[in-house]
């Protein structure tokens, strides 16, 4: 069964977090955006190693456009693909370079040992020594300041029968990198004066791996979810450390949070790393607030995007154009508000989703962004939707607003911007506030 076909099913087939795959899954709808295509395009074509920023809202597929790359057989064919998702190994709210370098290093080894390629015995014997690292040391060091807390745990242990040296840690480390503070903090101390040596070794395995690999040319690293990395943490990875990552010697891709692509250190990043691509969101409206060819080709995108998961019987028409206003043109956005409006008709004995309970989705997914916002917000939002671009991009605060979804940014002849439209409201009484307030 590909859709839901009753009220109970919905809730199983709308879940926002779920990255489709393009060639076979029936609730995949195309949206005509060419930003991957031409990506593609460009790593076909080349010769050399290309490095790639792909930017975007979080929840505007960026994830199933991805997987378009990882899934080309011609792509696969010229490229050893390694490609996982930073939010599986790593603390997404606490990311390092150190971190992010030991992840690659695991994930590149364990496609490299599936593949069943071999590396030679001076790189292996450096991958032990970080096995011993792991084993020992650490283990060592996280035993004594366990014991002072009274909680011994278990240590990094090492599966049987693993080939490549420190692949049969990986489970365990990303584990512990990912979950452990106290773990994490141990690890960067050890290696945050050897991040060159760390560094070093990444290219060491990739050049080798490369050698192996032919008629392959290169080894393409596609991280996806990079992008749900919140601004400060994010500038910390792609300005101060963009260099260190601009370095790896293969070809790359990396989702970019929006809120990089807002900040004036966009160009630098772009420099140190590769160039930016943004995936933009489906635009309803223009500039001026009027419908034209394209939005209306978009809305029915994104009724059709419902219609693949669930039965057309089981909404009613103007509650799912009540959601696709709402969404404004952001999948996630859209999936959810059906999800919960489902689950508001079950409780209230409903045959199918009406415009009361979208309603009561719609002001339930309000109220929680509305929670979120100060005085400060309130005073970019209301810049926002003036002019319909940011100017304060030097506050942190407004390239927070763009990666909480509480700005979207859209494009038809160029780029510009608007509030979501769930806050439109709440930003016009606030407007009415500062202006009781001069008076």
């Amino acid at each position: 069964m590909s859709k839901a076909q009753s009220l109970n099913d919905v809730i199983n087939y709308f879940d926002s977090q779920k990255s489709l795959c393009p060639k076979d899954d029936p609730w995949y709808v195309e949206t005509e955006r060419k930003e991957i295509e031409i990506i593609k395009d460009d790593l076909l074509t080349t010769n050399r190693e290309l490095k790639f920023l792909f930017g975007g809202h979080p929840g505007n597929g960026k994830s199933t456009e991805l997987n378009k790359i990882d899934k080309d057989e011609a792509i696969k064919a010229k490229y050893l693909v390694v490609k996982y998702s930073a939010n599986d190994v790593l603390d997404i709210n606490d990311i390092d370079i150190i971190d992010f370098l030991l992840t690659m290093i695991l994930k590149i080894l364990e496609k490299a040992e599936e593949t069943g390629t071999n590396l030679p015995s001076y790189l292996q014997n450096r991958l032990k020594e970080m096995e011993g690292y792991f084993t020992g040391k650490l283990q060592t060091e996280k035993a004594t300041t366990e014991a002072r807390k009274g909680e011994l745990g278990g240590g990094v242990k090492a599966k049987i029968g693993s080939g490549l040296p420190f692949v049969s840690l990986a489970a365990n480390v990303f584990a512990k990198i990912r979950f452990e503070s106290e773990t994490r903090k141990q690890i960067r101390e050890f290696y945050k004066l050897n991040i060159t040596d760390l560094h070093n070794l990444a290219n060491d395995i990739i050049l080798n791996i490369k050698v192996s690999i032919k008629p392959c040319f290169d080894i393409l690293l596609i991280v996806d979810d990079l992008d749900k990395v919140r601004p400060q943490q994010a500038e910390k990875l792609f300005f101060e450390e963009g260099s260190t990552i601009g370095a790896i010697n293969c070809s790359a891709l990396f989702t970019l949070p929006i809120s990089m692509i807002y900040s004036p250190k966009s160009n630098v990043i772009e420099s140190k790393i590769g160039r930016q691509k943004v995936l933009r969101n489906l635009r309803l409206k223009d500039k001026n607030g009027k419908e034209d060819e394209q939005t209306v080709k978009h809305r029915k995108t994104l009724r059709q995007l419902v219609f693949n998961r669930m039965e057309s019987s089981l909404i009613e028409n103007n509650a799912l154009d009540m959601a696709v206003d709402a969404s404004g043109g952001v999948f996630r956005t859209l999936i959810d508000l059906i999800a919960s409006a489902s689950s508001y008709s079950r409780v209230n004995d409903g045959e199918k989703i009406d415009t009361v309970d979208m309603e009561s989705a719609i002001n339930e997914e309000r109220a929680n962004k509305k929670r979120a916002l100060n005085r400060t917000y309130y005073d970019i939002l209301l810049e926002i939707h003036d002019h319909k671009r940011l100017l304060s991009t030097d506050k942190v605060e407004a390239l927070e607003l763009f990666h909480a979804l509480f700005a979207l940014e859209y494009m038809n002849g160029k780029e510009w911007c608007d509030i979501h439209p769930l806050l439109i409201e709440d930003v016009e009484e606030y407007r009415k506030i500062k202006q009781n307030e001069k008076a």
